[in-house]
């Protein structure tokens, strides 16, 4: 008989926590390299509607849960760097299990799997342990070597990078953008790649990024490589960047920047891509302003967003989106996260004490009028140590987005609500 899953929850916490200690302890004897990390306990506790795909399978509520320890170490010698960051993450979901079961665990489907490299050039990850609803995965998540001057900086490895003026949205990021709605955004996971940038006297920049990948039968294949060239600069108030890529196998052309704009921070960005023929428009634009109330700082984000592969119209079914195939294969990719075509995105960050935050955030598709909404707090437990927690709930119709788009007839991927908490200790 399986022990209770509280009881694993418990355990596994627990071995982890001390994993944590552990690689702390590392610090005095590894005192030539720079050594940093944290473990992190999450839990996801979902609720969901009778209508629900998830109810006959999973009941009508569940729970999700995470641990994860990271070890980062850096080496610096005169221009040369080196970074070598190990992941070692603990999984307990009912999902799991219903996801080896329907077979979506072979890497093709990277929104609904465990962590892995199939299609990244190295493999340097393992699923340690899988059994049912439990599993445990080993990786490496950043191992580079670069070298840095004045003027030009050379990486070769696995690295992570963003570009991009979006703040809720991603359209510039090609490379493994965050999910909108995620709530830990700390780590970016990387890929097998050469970056090179070189900087100019009047600081503006150019930079290039060359992504190695495997194919679908795990040979190294340059049509599933990115190859991208960005150049940023400054002209007066002005930042701007342009984008020239090859992605995929699809050409890509972007422009972008940001300005002061009457107290505010005014940005945006356009990306077009030529996909089997068709051209594909992708924008986003935010407004971002921080003022002081009551002697404490406040800040407040409003951003539009344009996504030129999703639906012009609800609803949303498991079918339609199979049959855009250009959609599809950029959600199966996580490169996209969203099923419309236009949404507002609204954030609110206030501090209402010097140690604990407030965080509302809205995301609404204006297609169908379905909408998101997270109340998060974040609370600084210590100097090493931070406690984020939240209320998460959507509402819509039947086949919206945020009610959940029809994975079978008369069965929605929905929930009603969901509670989220983390607790993070940094070493």
């Amino acid at each position: 008989m399986r022990p209770h899953k509280h009881v694993l929850y418990l355990k596994w916490a627990a071995i982890y926590l001390g994993f944590g200690a552990f690689f702390s302890s590392l610090s005095g004897l590894l005192h030539a390299w720079q050594l940093s990390g944290h473990t992190k306990a999450q839990y996801q506790y979902n609720n969901y509607g009778s209508d629900s795909a998830f109810a006959p399978l999973l009941g009508q509520q569940d729970g999700d849960a995470l641990v994860n320890v990271r070890l980062n170490l850096l080496k610096n010698k005169n221009n040369w760097a080196f970074e070598a960051d190990y992941e070692l993450a603990a999984y307990h979901s009912d999902k799991l299990e219903l996801e080896q079961a329907a077979g979506l665990n072979d890497g093709t489907y990277a929104e609904f799997t465990l962590p892995n490299d199939n299609r990244r050039f190295f493999n340097l990850s393992q699923t340690v342990e899988q059994d049912g609803p439990r599993a445990l995965v080993q990786r490496i998540d950043r191992l580079a070597l670069s070298y840095q001057r004045q003027d030009l900086v050379l990486k070769l490895g696995r690295q992570a990078l963003s570009w991009g003026n979006g703040m809720m949205f991603s359209v510039m990021d090609l490379l493994n953008p965050f999910d909108p709605q995620a709530i830990d955004t700390e780590y970016k996971s990387g890929d097998d790649m050469l970056y090179a940038q070189y900087l100019q006297g009047n600081g503006n920049d150019l930079q290039f990024s060359w992504v190695l990948r495997r194919d679908e039968n795990g040979e190294h294949n340059s049509d599933v490589d990115s190859y991208a060239l960005k150049y940023h600069g400054l002209w007066r108030a002005l930042e701007y960047d342009v984008l020239v890529a090859r992605h995929y196998g699809t050409d890509v052309l972007g422009i972008g920047g940001s300005v002061a704009l009457a107290g505010s921070l005014l940005r945006a960005d356009w990306v077009q891509h030529h996909d089997d023929g068709q051209v594909y428009n992708n924008a986003v634009a935010s407004l971002s302003y921080s003022w002081t109330a009551m002697g404490k700082p406040s800040s407040a984000i409003l951003e539009y967003y344009h996504n030129d592969f999703g639906f012009a119209e609800p609803p949303y079914s498991a079918g339609r989106i199979a049959e855009n195939s250009a959609l599809a294969k950029r959600l199966l990719r996580g490169e996209l996260y969203n099923l419309g075509r236009n949404y507002l995105g609204a954030s609110l960050l206030l501090e209402l004490h010097p140690l604990w935050q407030l965080s509302p955030n809205l995301f609404v598709n204006l297609d169908d009028r379905s909408y998101l909404t997270q109340l998060l707090t974040i609370w600084d437990v210590s100097q090493n140590s931070r406690l984020t927690s939240g209320l998460i709930w959507g509402n819509g119709s039947d086949g919206s987005e945020f009610s959940g788009p029809e994975l079978v007839p008369g069965a929605f991927a929905s929930s009603r609500w969901a509670v989220y908490a983390e607790l993070a200790w940094y070493f």
